[in-house]
C-alpha cells in the first residue's frame, strides 16, 4: 500500500500539468515567466562561433610554441580597435581638407587685399591649430602688405625659432627686419640663410651688396 502511493507521488511529480500549477502556486504567471525568457537578448550564433574560436586559438598558440600575431591579439583584446583607428583616421582626413580649404580662401583673400576678411578665416584657423606654420605665414603676409614690418618680424622671428634650417624661413625674416629698419639683424638673418641654401639664387642675390653711388654709370 505504501510503495503503491509512492508511485503515485513520482508519477504526479513528473507530470508536466503539475510543474506549470507548482510554478503558479509559487507565484509565478505564465505571462511573467514569458517576459523573464523574452527579456534575455540572445547573442547571434556567428558572434559566438567567432569568441569561441577565438578563446581556443589563445589557449591552444602557447601551448603549441607559436606566439599569436598582434592582429589576432588586437582581434581578441580589443575588437574595436581597427573600428576605432578608421574613424579617427577619417576624422583627421575630414580636418585636413577643411583647414586646406580655408587656406585657400585666405589666400586668395590676401591677393585681393581683403586683409580684414583674410584675418577672419586665420583667426578661426588658429582656433583649433594656433601654431600652425601655414596660418602663421599668412598672417605676416597680412602684415607685411599693411606695412607692419615689425610685426610681420616678430611673427618670423618664431617661426625661426621653431624651425631654425628652414632658409626660406631666415630670409622672409630678413626682408621683414630689413623694412623695419633694423639692418644689422636683417644682415645676420641673410647670411643664415645663404649658409641654409648656398645654391639658392634668390638667397645670394640678397647678400650682394648696393653697387656704390655712379658705379652704374662707369
Amino acid at each position: 500500500m505504501a510503495a503503491s502511493a509512492w508511485r503515485g507521488s513520482v508519477a504526479m511529480a513528473y507530470q508536466p500539468g503539475r510543474a506549470v500549477a507548482a510554478g503558479r502556486a509559487d507565484g509565478d504567471s505564465p505571462a511573467e515567466t514569458c517576459d523573464q525568457s523574452a527579456n534575455r537578448s540572445p547573442i547571434a550564433p556567428a558572434k559566438i562561433i567567432r569568441m569561441r574560436t577565438l578563446i581556443l586559438l589563445a589557449l591552444i598558440c602557447p601551448l603549441l610554441g607559436c606566439a599569436m600575431s598582434p592582429a589576432m591579439k588586437e582581434a581578441l583584446f580589443d575588437p574595436g580597435k581597427q573600428q576605432r583607428e578608421r574613424k579617427e583616421e577619417i576624422k583627421r582626413l575630414v580636418e585636413h581638407r577643411h583647414q586646406e580649404a580655408h587656406l585657400q580662401a585666405a589666400a586668395a583673400m590676401l591677393s585681393d587685399g581683403r586683409y580684414d576678411d583674410c584675418n577672419r578665416v586665420l583667426d578661426d584657423l588658429a582656433k583649433t591649430n594656433p601654431d600652425a606654420k601655414e596660418v602663421q605665414l599668412l598672417r605676416a603676409e597680412v602684415c607685411m602688405a599693411q606695412n607692419q614690418y615689425p610685426a610681420a618680424a616678430a611673427i618670423y622671428q618664431k617661426l625661426v625659432e621653431k624651425n631654425p634650417a628652414d632658409a626660406n624661413l631666415h630670409h622672409l625674416h630678413a626682408m621683414a627686419l630689413e623694412f623695419s629698419g633694423d639692418t644689422t639683424s636683417a644682415l645676420v638673418a641673410f647670411q643664415r640663410a645663404a649658409e641654409l641654401s648656398p645654391h639658392s639664387n634668390v638667397i645670394q642675390m640678397s647678400q650682394l651688396p648696393e653697387p656704390a653711388a655712379g658705379s652704374m654709370l662707369r
